[in-house]
């Protein structure tokens, strides 16, 4: 009976070690300011400081703004308490935005949004990459990886929409300015469907 107590305690003992080796200690977040020569704001932002093992680590948080030389707004980013990136926005010189991007992760499910604008602001293209992770009828576990791609005419009617499901393109559709769909093409391992060729002949 007290050898179990004593092969208890110290599998507990084991354990509380391997824990405190693993937690993570909170030192500090300080703001960074980083100038140009001249004296105008390059960035700022929050770092944070932290130990884990006994080494210090430091990582980005929160909001940092990157600012151009004459003090407009070059890239917005965002941070997460790990240093990771859910979302940031770029900005062209004239204060107008190029780029947009966010990163949403829920469980083992992956979802990124980037969308491109015109110089002057319009919508380009917006592109939705999704990683997702399912179980089958025989509770075997797989991924789908798929994306989602749409560019647009700069007034604002869409010009091409694409689709493809584990980096292999599945199906395009392309419209004209006045909205009329033009072309419309399915694929099989990248290639345009034998049965759609076939149908072209045919006519």
């Amino acid at each position: 009976m007290l050898n179990k107590i004593k092969n208890s305690i110290f599998l507990i003992s084991i354990l509380l070690l391997i824990s405190s080796c693993d937690s993570i200690k909170e030192i500090d977040s300080k703001e960074i300011k980083v100038s140009y020569d001249n004296g105008n704001l390059y960035c700022k932002g929050s770092r944070r400081s932290y130990k884990k093992r006994a080494k210090t680590f430091e990582n980005r948080i929160g909001i940092w703004n990157f600012y151009y030389p004459d003090k407009t707004l070059e890239l917005q980013i965002e941070y997460d308490n790990e240093g990771g990136i859910p979302s940031y926005k770029k900005y062209s010189q004239d204060g107008i935005i190029s780029i947009s991007y966010t990163y949403t992760e829920l469980d083992e499910n992956l979802v990124i949004n980037k969308i491109y604008y015109y110089e002057t602001g319009e919508l380009q293209q917006e592109s939705i990459y999704k990683y997702v992770s399912e179980i089958d009828d025989e509770s075997n576990e797989y991924d789908i990886e798929s994306e989602t791609i749409k560019t647009y005419y700069k007034k604002g009617n869409i010009f091409q929409h694409t689709e493809y499901e584990d980096d292999t393109l599945i199906n395009k559709k392309r419209w004209d300015e006045n909205n009329d769909l033009i072309l419309e093409l399915e694929y099989k391992d990248g290639l345009i469907s034998e049965e759609l060729l076939k149908s072209e002949i045919n006519e």
